[in-house]
């Protein structure tokens, strides 16, 4: 009898223990958070595929409609205006890549590659020497660049369609392997360990590119990595975010977002930023333990964050507009 009684409590506790557990991980979900906001619009309504910055001052944006056209933005005074500097009337502009003053590349559909000179008062288009099959002339979605002769570009599209370009003279020969999953980010820690992700689909490399071991983490659209503070994360589209800190070799599960449609994570010395469509943004300090919604976003499609070094947010949406998020924290 003191058996049966004693399993029973213990059931009991088991039970309640799961039930607080389960709820407080829905409880972050729950929690809000109320920030100060402001509307930059830019003067047309373009899809806004990157924002980056290179110090408080100096920034880049990219975007455009698919097949359609594209452009390029700079700012000079913290993002409160913004000059074109770039248009294609065909083909729109995914990610920019600032390499220094002398040298930046932005990419986008069918292949496209276009690089400054001169701080990206203007643009010109690579010529590639070589090109892959034709069936895998796909939208190139992310880049990273050593210098003008080291560079790698990873994109596709449909999910099937996956291509990784390389160079190391600067043009021939590149090197185009194509896959059957496309890849929507990559971030190189140095000129030899890097990580790609995509459809279903996670790749390290540790020699520059020249070899690539795969990466289980399971089903997922993955589509965004980042690299901060000796440690890698990767956003999934359906909202679970995966960190490994001895660079790719284990990794945990930090957080389940509970929602869909995550397009871009932003890591910042205050405080994370997850951002992805129907107005989905959520927030995390540091020295909180929870996620928080933000409460206030405008219901749009969010494709790009971007924490700058005195913690003021930039997030893209598809209508043209950025919205600022100021470094005031309510509740």
């Amino acid at each position: 009898m003191i058996y049966m009684r004693l399993k029973y409590l213990i059931n009991i506790f088991i039970i309640l223990v799961l039930f607080v557990f389960f709820n407080s991980c829905e409880n972050y979900r729950r929690e809000r958070v109320s920030i100060n906001i402001e509307k930059i619009k830019l003067d047309n309504d373009l899809r806004i595929n990157k924002i980056i910055f290179i110090n408080n001052d100096l920034g880049f944006l990219c975007g455009g409609n698919k097949n359609n056209n594209g452009y390029i933005y700079k700012t000079t005074d913290g993002g409160n205006s913004w000059q074109l500097k770039y248009r294609c009337d065909s083909l729109s502009i995914r990610n920019v890549y600032y390499v220094n003053d002398s040298l930046i590349f932005a990419c986008g559909d069918s292949m496209l590659l276009v690089n400054s000179f001169n701080t990206g008062e203007s643009w010109q288009v690579y010529k590639f020497a070589n090109f892959p099959y034709e069936a895998y002339k796909v939208p190139y979605n992310a880049l990273y660049a050593k210098d003008s002769k080291k560079i790698i570009l990873a994109g596709g599209e449909n999910f099937e369609k996956g291509l990784l370009s390389k160079t190391e003279t600067g043009n021939y020969p590149w090197i185009h392997d194509s896959y059957d999953n496309q890849f929507n980010s990559l971030h190189f820690v140095n000129e030899y360990v890097g990580i790609i992700c995509g459809y279903g689909i996670v790749l390290i490399t540790e020699d520059g590119g020249n070899s690539y071991s795969f990466v289980d983490l399971g089903a997922d659209d993955f589509v965004d990595v980042e690299f901060v503070n000796g440690e890698i994360y990767i956003l999934g589209s359906s909202g679970i975010i995966y960190k490994s800190s001895d660079l790719g070799y284990n990794w945990i599960r930090e957080i389940n977002l509970m929602s869909k449609g995550y397009i871009d994570l932003s890591i910042g010395d205050e405080f994370k930023i997850a951002v992805g469509l129907g107005g989905i943004a959520f927030l995390k300090y540091n020295n909180d333990l929870n996620w928080m919604e933000i409460s206030n976003m405008p219901e749009q499609d969010y494709y790009t964050s971007f924490i700058r070094e005195d913690n003021v947010v930039f997030i893209g949406s598809d209508k043209g507009e950025i919205i600022v998020l100021n470094r005031g924290r309510g509740r």
